[in-house]
């Protein structure tokens, strides 16, 4: 059984593991590699069976992070090719994140939901975050370096937010006048979530 790890940056792709395991539960036999260098890996002297081989997880995306495999004969060219970088997100509303990388050109939107959220980043660049919408975050941090971090967190705190509204009449008057009001009570309840 032979394949491949494809890293977004082959310098910094070692050391990836590779694990085979059997998906009958009575048999716990577990095979392992670490793919270095080249990314290339091969296992020998499996039995014909259903095996379960995945990639280690250490903060690196994946397009398949676990395969499933029928092996009756010799398989190769089993590819496991990273897509990025794993980033945990702790937001306080829900909103569209917007990752840049280092020259301001967007690379990625994500939509967050309010709580925790883990993103694939699909880049291996530093990135800067912003968001999109009517409110104003605080995001801390507001710039990654992928390559140095392992499973950074992210957190993007609410600090104001828009309200726009329109009066239309049908004749003209010149002395309108609209008064907003906030209440203490939302004010009061959305900074005491954080």
């Amino acid at each position: 059984m032979n394949g491949k790890v494809e890293c977004l940056e082959k310098a910094k792709c070692d050391p990836v593991q590779v694990s085979l395991s059997s998906t009958y539960t009575n048999v716990v036999a577990t095979k392992e590699q670490i793919v270095k260098g080249d990314g290339k890996f091969k296992f020998t002297s499996v039995l014909p069976a259903t095996y379960k081989i995945q990639v280690s997880k250490d903060g690196r995306c994946w397009e398949k992070e676990v395969q499933q495999l029928d092996v009756s004969s010799n398989i190769d060219n089993i590819v496991f090719k990273q897509l990025g970088y794993y980033i945990n997100v702790n937001s306080g509303h829900s909103t569209t994140l917007v990752l840049s990388g280092p020259d301001g050109e967007k690379i990625q939107e994500v939509s967050v939901e309010k709580g925790e959220n883990v993103i694939c980043v699909k880049t291996n660049k530093i990135v800067s975050l912003s968001t999109q919408g009517c409110e104003e975050f605080n995001i801390s941090p507001n710039k990654i370096n992928l390559l140095d971090s392992n499973l950074p967190t992210v957190t993007l705190k609410p600090v104001r937010y828009q309200v726009s509204g329109s009066i239309k009449t049908k004749k003209n008057i010149p002395d309108i006048g609209l008064v907003a009001k906030v209440s203490l009570f939302i004010t009061l309840l959305l900074n005491s979530r954080f």
